[in-house]
């Protein structure tokens, strides 16, 4: 059995869950207000995402202040507002 929601595939065989991808959609604003929308992973980190869910293929570059605000974010817990999508993060 496969279950799909928002670019999250898990697999079910017998009593084990295979995990392919990760949770969101989240939505995570940098120092300067840019808003950035992605799905993240333990294991393969963050991809953005469209605002239909569907995956961009093209990250942020290596330079982008996205980076910083999702490993503070990642740091301090993964904190996301009640609506379960935007991310809070304080800049350290």
């Amino acid at each position: 059995m496969s279950e799909t929601e928002f670019g999250h595939v898990a697999s079910r065989i017998g009593a084990a869950c295979f995990d392919v991808w990760g949770t969101g959609p989240f939505e995570i604003a940098d120092e300067n207000g840019k808003k950035y929308r992605f799905e993240d992973s333990d294991r393969w980190g963050p991809h953005l995402i469209k605002r239909n869910g569907d995956l961009l293929t093209n990250g942020p570059s290596e330079t982008s202040p996205f980076w910083r605000a999702h490993r503070i974010w990642a740091r301090q817990g993964r904190r996301v507002e009640a609506d379960g999508i935007s991310c809070i993060w304080d800049a350290a």
